[in-house]
């Protein structure tokens, strides 16, 4: 069965189907039914997407410095805006830590699907992201007002 997917629409504590699926699950119910879930409210996708152009902004200004073009057992390392992206969330201090067979720990960055994190933690995880990127990636002439202010232009262009 597909997520359910209700919508307050007025002032009156109403609930109305968001989705398609929705209308056809409460048209399906018999008259005086009642039916329990879990709940929660979803997260704002305007957000995700200041997210990823945070993400992106940084990942054009990174330049991997000293180490381009050394080797690693024989093959050069790329820059990869997935791997940003993921370190990015785990120098925020939003990881997993695992161990591994030989004993060693694995660290590995938390997901940041709608599923996974909600409203509040992502726009904490959103802040955490500008302190790294001024602290590692960005020059000192920007501050968190102006760099948040620069994500909110790039995405009024898209």
């Amino acid at each position: 069965m597909a997520h359910l997917i209700l919508t307050k629409r007025t002032y009156r504590d109403q609930l109305t189907p968001g989705n398609q699926a929705t209308a056809d699950f409460i048209h399906s119910l018999p008259a005086f039914s009642t039916i329990h879930g879990e709940f929660r409210k979803m997260r704002n996708v305007l957000f995700h997407r200041k997210m990823f152009a945070l993400f992106n902004f940084l990942y054009d200004q990174w330049q991997p410095g000293e180490l381009q073009g050394t080797k690693w057992k024989g093959v050069v390392p790329q820059k990869s805006f997935e791997q940003f992206r993921k370190d990015l969330i785990i120098l925020a201090g939003f990881y997993r830590a695992f161990y591994r067979l030989d004993g060693s720990v694995r660290i590995e960055a938390k997901s940041i699907s709608f599923g996974s994190m909600d409203q509040e933690e992502f726009e904490e995880l959103y802040s955490k992201i500008i302190d790294v990127g001024l602290n590692k990636i960005l020059p000192q002439s920007y501050d968190k007002k102006h760099l948040d202010e620069i994500i909110n232009e790039l995405l009024a262009f898209s």
